[in-house]
């Protein structure tokens, strides 16, 4: 049986039939064009190295030769080949899984991963090296850009073993790589936090008041930075360990506890807080988030658990958990520029 063809298919038919033979193409009997393979973009290279020579002591950092790319170094004794190859492979990740935009601010900077038993004590020849490292990134030619430490023993922890180099290099890519507001990446990162700023504070999908809402306490990565307008959850004055504004070296945290090895005049808040969203996407079993979420939301505190910024509130102990629509901002951030090649 013969039935009638629809006039929309066959107008349809006729639109396909045109793009397949292509823009401009006439009744001619040329020789169709071969068709060309499309190319794959270059991918921005930031080298790794394992290793420096002539660079393992604070006499020796003036004139030490580090190269473009990120170091990751054992200092001090008792560090594993293990441990290294460990650490290496979070960094070649993150820079394989990130934006090639983000690739390319790496490779424009001299970075340091240091792999060490405890925080630096000035007292030791590996101490004396790091503070060494941590004050050349200000002088007026730095050797270095950007330092950050993983430890093996502190607080009975190898940070090797866990996703802890992630939260690192999201520290250091917010502290001295992303070029802050002359980047869209960088100029992005900045307004991720405050989007997660303004709804925790205007409580838009960050809890009920049956339930209670998300909190956040910028004390601790304050860094001396915070001004009046700060996150439900910090107070107005931050307060030492002694119960008051002036911690035990006699500086005034009222604005922020001071990171006395990432003395740049920044809130560091933003990358931290990145860091520990990005170590729970990579992998949620290892429960890590903030604890400043868990000090602000007292008693109900905060539970690793749910699916980022899903809003799901069947999860076990909503909205105190990653399913808070709060992490929406940062969680968008890092799924464009650093998991847009992570399979």
């Amino acid at each position: 049986m013969i039935t009638k063809k629809s006039p929309i298919l066959l107008t349809t038919a006729l639109i396909s039939a045109l793009f397949l033979a292509g823009c401009g193409s006439d009744s001619s009997n040329k020789a169709p064009a071969k068709p060309t393979t499309p190319t794959t973009p270059t991918l921005t290279k930031v080298a790794t190295y394992t290793s420096i020579k002539n660079c393992s002591t604070a006499a020796e950092v003036p004139n030490c030769a580090f190269e473009k790319g990120i170091y990751i170094l054992p200092i001090g004794p008792n560090i594993t080949q293990v441990q290294q190859d460990a650490v290496k492979l979070q960094v070649e990740n993150l820079l394989k899984w990130a934006h090639d935009d983000v690739r390319k601010q790496f490779s424009q900077k001299k970075i340091l991963i240091g792999i060490s038993e405890e925080e630096p004590n000035p007292s030791t020849a590996h101490g004396k090296f790091i503070i060494a490292l941590a004050q050349n990134i200000y002088a007026s030619s730095p050797n270095i850009n950007g330092l950050e430490l993983i430890y093996t023993t502190r607080s009975g922890m190898d940070e090797t073993q866990s996703t802890t180099t992630y939260q690192k290099l999201l520290q250091i890519f917010d502290y001295y790589v992303d070029g802050d507001n002359n980047t869209a990446v960088g100029a992005e990162l900045t307004k991720s936090y405050e989007g997660f700023k303004t709804l925790v504070n205007k409580k838009i999908g960050t809890g009920t008041q049956a339930l209670g809402y998300l909190k956040y306490n910028e004390c601790n990565y304050g860094n001396g930075q915070l001004g009046s307008d700060r996150i439900d959850g910090t107070p107005s004055k931050c307060l030492a360990d002694n119960g008051t504004s002036i911690n035990d070296e006699g500086d005034d945290i009222s604005n922020g506890k001071l990171d006395y090895t990432h003395t740049i005049k920044k809130n560091l808040n933003p990358g931290a807080f990145l860091g520990l969203i990005y170590e729970y996407k990579v992998n949620p079993a290892n429960g890590k988030f903030p604890n400043e979420l868990k000090d602000a939301n007292q008693p109900k505190g905060f539970t690793a658990v749910g699916k980022i910024a899903s809003g799901e509130t069947t999860t076990a102990n909503y909205p105190f958990n990653y399913a808070n629509l709060a992490f929406t901002p940062m969680s968008d951030y890092l799924d464009k520029w650093f998991f847009p090649n992570k399979k």
